[in-house]
């Protein structure tokens, strides 16, 4: 990962989102639950916490946050590791998370080893969070220059089960 340059540098597309997010809990206590390379925290422009168990600086256990971002992660997950994961994620969510989740195969590698479908992942939130919203979009995607490709995700917002 660390010689990929593409690779954790996500987080321009969910800035605005998380900006968004600080502004309606009135909090910049955040977490980057799978940070990569930091793209988020630089974008901010504040301090925030960072956690990615694929990098050795930042994998140590998170603190809980009142918001949590986990964008283009959890395919990443193995499955039988997934429920472990989204209650890791449950633990860490003090008011509201963001989580983005890809539906389709990686363009590049197999590194989408939890590929599912909306309703799937839907199921397996709910019974940790109370899914306030979710949008599922479709949209042309490109990880590779020359190379494109139909994409989907669901962006969720959710907050924690009592």
């Amino acid at each position: 990962h660390a010689e990929d340059s593409a690779w954790g540098r996500g987080a321009q597309k969910y800035v605005a989102l998380v900006h968004s997010l600080v502004q309606a809990t009135d909090s910049e206590d955040i977490l980057d639950y799978g940070c990569g390379k930091g793209t988020l925290k630089e974008l901010l422009g504040f301090p925030i916490h960072e956690y990615d168990p694929g990098i050795l600086a930042k994998s140590a256990r998170p603190e809980p946050a009142d918001i949590v971002g986990c964008a283009s992660v959890l395919e990443h997950v193995e499955p039988d590791c997934v429920d472990d994961v989204l209650a890791d994620l449950r633990r860490c969510t003090r008011k509201v998370g963001l989580f983005v989740i890809p539906h389709n195969a990686a363009s590049d590698c197999d590194l989408h080893l939890s590929q599912h479908p909306k309703e799937w992942w839907d199921a397996k939130l709910s019974k940790l969070f109370q899914i306030h919203s979710s949008q599922f979009v479709q949209s042309i995607t490109s990880s590779t220059p020359g190379e494109i490709m139909l994409g989907s995700r669901t962006f969720y917002l959710v907050v924690p089960n009592a």
